[in-house]
């Protein structure tokens, strides 16, 4: 909601700027956030970590309700909730979770050919494409309108969009579980060692949003954050039980990079694209596809960890792991305390990193091989521009009067619209 905003405050250009504070906080929450996780799960208990954000979250409802000022009409609420497709988010969240669902426990929980894991990957994926012909041609306010996605623009940073999502919480979950099980360090230092990424990745962000705002140039940047994502991502193989603390330091800042250089340029890009009628319903889409990519990110990997550490095991020389392949591999939160549990110098214990090796070695292959795609995806990103003299909000107040004007009667009538007409009104929301 809040890049919906910005499209009615400012214009593109000024748009990157707005960004760039954004990240300013981002970096704050990157930087305290892994570490206050660590030492509440550690010190306190891991609850605590969902607890700490009711606060921030009324004091954010307080600080929106007298401070946030819309140029446009207000809709009462029940004409808003009138025009919300809560069908299409219906059908899309079942959908959704049905084919994650099969995914994660696919090979761990019930083999690749059982129902369990046919039945609600096959219902999950015929939805989810039911659901875009849905989309389509019924509702007046789709949650997604597909003429955004006719732009080869906003196709390409869409896709690469979701795939950042992937590799971000890819990189978030996983580097800290590999810190705790290959490195053995606690819950807190898992924490501290996700520093190098994320007091890069922000800076990062604030100077490229700066840049843009500047140049009013999108392209290059959008090339080198890939470019620079595909490296850092790569480097991860290089990382196992025996990597010192400098070299992972320098492995890690790499991938973080990246994120920075991606976060502003890709949103920016994919509002140059759009028509000015659909650039808040765009700019509200690129949070929306990187945290799919973040849900689809954490599912994928686990099931790669889980399926590739089990086949490590069974193929392990150690009877004992051979025959703890499944229990092993099917907890791996309980893996950290296992290690710990077993002398340093035991062959168990060492078989059993050994294993661990290969297993973040796919997951760290998987998130290069989407660096890479989205890299090429990037190639059909074009150089537009960027001048705009007034925010969507003030150069299409006129067109925004008659569309609510629309939206009353639309609702008055029990009917809806096209998609056309809600991307305007997505401008008035």
């Amino acid at each position: 909601m809040t890049y919906v905003v910005m499209v009615d405050l400012f214009t593109l250009r000024q748009r990157a700027n707005a960004i760039a504070v954004i990240g300013l906080v981002w970096l704050v929450g990157n930087v305290v956030g892994p570490i206050l996780g660590g030492a509440f799960s550690e010190y306190v208990t891991w609850r605590w970590i969902f607890w700490i954000c009711l606060p921030f979250a009324g004091a954010s409802i307080i600080l929106i309700a007298f401070f946030l000022k819309t140029p446009h009409k207000r809709l009462q609420p029940a004409e808003a909730l009138k025009g919300v497709d809560w069908a299409g988010a219906v059908v899309f969240i079942g959908c959704l979770t049905s084919f994650l669902m099969a995914i994660s426990w696919g090979g761990s929980m019930f083999s690749w050919s059982s129902y369990q894991t046919i039945v609600p990957l096959v219902i999950g994926a015929v939805g989810l494409i039911a659901w875009l012909f849905y989309e389509h041609f019924v509702p007046a306010a789709p949650i997604l309108p597909l003429v955004l996605l006719k732009n080869r623009t906003n196709l390409a940073v869409f896709t690469g969009t979701i795939f950042m999502g992937i590799i971000q919480y890819g990189l978030l979950y996983y580097l800290p579980l590999y810190y705790q099980l290959s490195k053995g360090y606690s819950p807190l230092i898992s924490g501290v060692a996700l520093l190098p990424q994320c007091v890069l990745s922000s800076p990062t962000t604030t100077i490229t949003s700066i840049i843009i705002s500047k140049t009013g140039k999108y392209r290059l940047i959008i090339w080198i954050g890939w470019v620079l994502m595909s490296l850092g991502c790569g480097l991860l193989v290089l990382l196992t039980n025996e990597t010192t603390v400098a070299q992972w330091i320098f492995i890690n800042a790499v991938s973080g990079l990246g994120l920075g250089f991606l976060f502003t340029s890709q949103s920016v890009a994919t509002q140059a694209a759009s028509e000015t009628r659909h650039m808040a319903i765009a700019a509200g889409l690129s949070p929306f596809f990187r945290a799919l990519g973040q849900t689809i990110g954490i599912v994928i990997g686990n099931s790669i960890f889980q399926n590739t550490l089990r086949s490590q095991l069974n193929d392990s020389n150690n009877s004992i792991l051979r025959n703890e392949a499944d229990e092993y591999s099917n907890n791996i939160t309980q893996l950290g305390a296992i290690l710990s549990g077993l002398p340093n110098e035991s062959q168990e214990r060492m078989d059993l990193l050994d294993a661990l090796n290969p297993s973040f070695h796919a997951i760290w292959w998987t998130l290069t091989a989407l660096a890479l795609a989205s890299l090429i995806l990037s190639l059909c990103i074009p150089q537009l521009s960027m001048d705009q003299t007034k925010p969507v909000a003030s150069k299409d107040e006129a067109a925004v009067q008659d569309v609510e004007k629309g939206i009353e009667s639309n609702v008055d009538n029990g009917k809806a619209g096209n998609a056309e007409d809600f991307g305007k009104a997505g401008t008035s929301m």
